[in-house]
């Protein structure tokens, strides 16, 4: 009798081990299932609502965009800074999102970045001299333009373009020699003037990308002197 109950007992255990591994098991995987649910609902309710170039001097080389995205459920709204890369460098406002909305947000900025890439970005600030570098990508490679601006931003002090066109690859171009059409841009920025004409026989590649460029220096100049 005593090994009877003794065997039973055990079994009894066991059984309700079991039950209790099956019990727990299962109200973990039912909320696994729920986080997972919910956090593809916050990814898929995820969406951007605006992207810009940022213009503020401490944080616009290694962030040269800001992002407004919306997400979550209820939805929330943050703006962040982006990289040149489009990986999130930090919170500009609204709540901070934790580690696992971070993680989501970035799949999203990976998912979108192919329709907001862009050839033409900054390259280095120098505060000391209020120096600019941007580069643009022209019909044969890089065009790389050194601005010196006033200390109020309102002139251009001076400028160097480093071109590696050649015009010649783009059309029968006949015209002075690299880097003739970017500097036609970059004196129209100059003067104030960046609706420019693009240059005949230098359309392929070149003028779009120095437009590009001029317009990208109109804009960073025009915050940083309020829009006048």
């Amino acid at each position: 009798m005593k090994s009877f109950i003794q065997k039973h007992g055990l079994i009894t255990i066991f059984t309700l081990i079991l039950l209790l591994i099956f019990f727990f098991g299962g109200m973990y995987s039912r909320y696994m299932s729920n986080q997972i649910s919910v956090h593809a609902e916050e990814h898929c309710t995820a969406e951007i609502t605006h992207l810009d170039y940022n213009y503020e001097l401490s944080t616009f080389i290694e962030s040269p965009y800001i992002v407004e995205i919306s997400y979550g459920v209820p939805q929330v709204q943050v703006i962040l800074y982006i990289s040149q890369s489009f990986q999130i460098n930090g919170v500009v406002s609204g709540a901070q999102p934790d580690p696992e909305q971070l993680t989501g947000l970035q799949l999203l900025l990976d998912e979108e970045s192919g329709k907001y890439y862009n050839d033409t970005s900054f390259i280095s600030y120098t505060p000391s001299t209020h120096t600019l570098v941007a580069r643009t990508i022209g019909f044969h490679g890089a065009i790389t333009v050194t601005v010196e601006f006033s200390s109020d931003f309102t002139t251009v002090e001076s400028y160097l373009v480093e071109s590696n066109e050649t015009y010649v690859e783009e059309s029968d171009y006949i015209g002075s020699a690299v880097p003739a059409v970017e500097n036609y841009y970059m004196d129209g920025f100059v003067a104030g003037n960046t609706n420019l004409d693009s240059v005949a026989g230098a359309s392929y590649g070149t003028s779009p990308a120095m437009q590009d460029l001029v317009d990208l220096l109109a804009m960073f100049q025009a915050a940083q002197t309020g829009g006048n």
